[in-house]
C-alpha cells in the first residue's frame, strides 16, 4: 500500500450561499485528505478528509492543524484495527 497525504485550502463553492463572508469575503474549507492506494494497480482503497477549522491566527491554526492530524490518525488505526465481531 501506498500512503499520500496532502493539504488544500480550496474556497468554498460559489452555489454555496456563504460562499461570501461578510463584505464579500471568500470562506476557505482547509483540509488534510489521506489516500492509501494498491501499489501495483494505484486503484484508490481507502480516502479520509479531515476538514480543520479555519483560524486567524498562526498559533490556532498550527493547534488546528495538529487536531486534525490526530483525528485522522485515529481514523487510520481504526481502519487498521481487527474486527472484534465475532472473537469470543
Amino acid at each position: 500500500m501506498a500512503f499520500e497525504i496532502s493539504f488544500t485550502c480550496p474556497a468554498e463553492s460559489p452555489k454555496n450561499p456563504t460562499f461570501f463572508g461578510p463584505k464579500g469575503n471568500v470562506h476557505y474549507d482547509p483540509q488534510l485528505r489521506l489516500v492509501i492506494r494498491d501499489v501495483k494497480t494505484h486503484i484508490v482503497l481507502w480516502e479520509i478528509t479531515k476538514h480543520l477549522e479555519p483560524a486567524l491566527l498562526q498559533g490556532h491554526r498550527n493547534k488546528n492543524f495538529d487536531r486534525a492530524m490526530a483525528a485522522l490518525v485515529l481514523d487510520l488505526k481504526n481502519l487498521t484495527r481487527p474486527s472484534q465481531t465475532g472473537s469470543r
